[in-house]
């Protein structure tokens, strides 16, 4: 298992300006996986300004070198 992300790419967590980010990796995959997108932006933001979602604690990006989001996830 990796512990350590490769250099340069960093993990901290998700904000508002990561949605469109978040969605199309989320979407990315889901077509790899099933053929079509699944989550759109407006959706995520709903679920994201939630009153019992923490954004801060809830999610983390990993952000390669060049600021595009690699990897998400939402506990």
């Amino acid at each position: 298992m990796l512990t350590e992300l490769p250099e340069g790419f960093t993990a901290r967590p998700g904000s508002l300006d990561d949605i469109e980010g978040a969605v199309a990796l989320f979407n990315a995959c889901f077509m790899e996986l099933v053929g079509k997108d699944v989550e759109d932006i407006a959706d995520r933001r709903v679920a994201w300004t939630t009153p019992k979602f923490d954004l801060a604690r809830d999610t983390r990006v990993v952000v390669n070198p060049v600021g595009e989001i690699v990897g998400y996830v939402e506990v």
